[in-house]
C-alpha cells in the first residue's frame, strides 16, 4: 500500500496495541492520523494476555467492549500448584466492585486485541500501512520530516506530531535522542496456548511447580600444611528438579528438553485460527560463580 499524503497532522510509528489505540482515540476526537508498521501484518502470537477494567471502560466508549468480553475470559483468581495439587489461592471475585462496570481481570490475548482495534480503524477509514519502515527523522520548531521506506518506494512525509509506539527498541526514541531508563528481564520463560492435561482451574491464573528447592546444604572447611593453606566449600541442592536441572546445564542452560521436570503438558491446542500459536521468549540468563582467594 502506497502512502497517499505528503503531509499529515499525526504520524504514528508502530501498529501494536499502543499505536492502534492512539489512532482510535485521535479518530474519536476528529483527527485523521497516518499509522505505519514495519511488520507485514498484525501479530498471530498471544504476547500480552489480559486487559484491565480501564481498558474495557474505554472500549465501551468506542462501542467494542461487548466483542472484547465475548472473545475473552474472566480470570477468577490465581492458584499456585505444586506436584499437581493446589497449595495457595487468591480470588479476584468482586475486585473493583462499585468502582467500575468491569470489576474483573479479563483474559484477552494481544492477537485478538490488535484485530479488534484494526477492525475499528477500518470501519473509520484509517488503514495501517504495513511493511513500511521509518528510516530517519528531522525535527524543526513546528514539524517533523520523516523518510519512510517500503518494498515499493521511499517516501518523504511531513507531520505536525510524531508518535513513537514502536516498542522497547523504538527507532523514534533513538533518533530523537530520548533515553530509555529501564531494566532487562534477564530470565528465560515460555508462553504457550493449549489445554493442560491436569485439572487446574480453567478460569484462574495457575502457577505450576516450585522455583525454590526443598533443601540447600553447604559445608566449608580449611586446613594448613606447612606453609600452605587449603580452603574448600561444598554446596548442594535437593528436592527441586528445576534448579538442579539449571545447575547441571550450565554449558547449555536453554536446553531442558531431555530433563524430567514435573510440569503440566499440553494435550490440545486451542482453536482460535492462529497459524502460530506457541510463542517462545528467550532472555539472557546470568550465572555467577565465586571462589576463595588464595
Amino acid at each position: 500500500m502506497v502512502l497517499p499524503e505528503q503531509r499529515t497532522k499525526v504520524l504514528i510509528i508502530g501498529a501494536g496495541p499502543s499505536g492502534l489505540m492512539m489512532a482510535a482515540q485521535l479518530l474519536r476526537h476528529g483527527v485523521q492520523p497516518v499509522i505505519i508498521d514495519n511488520r507485514l501484518g498484525p501479530t498471530d502470537q498471544s504476547k500480552a494476555l489480559a486487559v484491565q477494567a480501564r481498558t474495557l471502560e474505554i472500549y465501551r466508549q468506542m462501542g467494542i467492549a461487548d466483542r472484547a468480553i465475548a472473545e475473552g475470559k474472566k480470570a477468577s483468581g490465581v492458584t499456585f500448584n505444586q506436584k499437581g495439587k493446589p497449595i495457595a489461592a487468591l480470588s479476584f471475585e468482586g475486585i473493583g466492585n462499585e468502582q467500575t462496570p468491569f470489576p474483573f481481570l479479563h483474559f484477552y490475548q494481544q492477537s485478538k486485541n490488535e484485530r479488534l482495534l484494526l477492525d475499528y480503524l477500518t470501519q473509520n477509514c484509517c488503514p495501517v500501512y504495513w511493511d513500511t519502515t521509518l528510516i530517519s527523522l528531522q525535527q524543526t520548531v513546528n514539524e517533523v520530516i520523516v523518510e519512510l521506506k517500503n518494498t515499493n518506494s521511499e517516501h518523504t512525509l511531513t507531520c505536525d506530531w510524531l508518535v513513537g509506539a514502536d516498542g522497547a527498541h523504538s527507532i523514534v526514541r533513538k533518533q530523537s535522542g530520548i533515553d530509555f531508563k529501564g531494566d532487562t528481564y534477564a530470565h528465560q520463560f515460555y508462553l504457550a496456548d493449549g489445554t493442560p492435561s491436569t485439572e487446574y482451574s480453567k478460569a484462574a491464573i495457575s502457577f505450576t511447580g516450585n522455583a525454590q528447592p526443598d533443601f540447600i546444604y553447604g559445608w566449608s572447611n580449611s586446613f594448613a600444611y606447612k606453609n600452605l593453606d587449603f580452603n574448600f566449600f561444598i554446596r548442594g541442592v535437593s528436592g527441586n528438579q528445576i534448579l538442579n536441572a539449571t545447575m547441571a546445564g550450565l554449558n547449555s542452560p536453554g536446553d531442558a528438553t531431555t530433563l524430567n521436570i514435573p510440569q503440566f503438558s499440553l494435550i490440545e491446542a486451542v482453536n482460535d485460527n492462529n497459524s502460530y500459536i506457541i510463542s517462545e521468549r528467550f532472555r539472557k540468563i546470568r550465572f555467577r560463580r565465586t571462589a576463595p582467594r588464595a
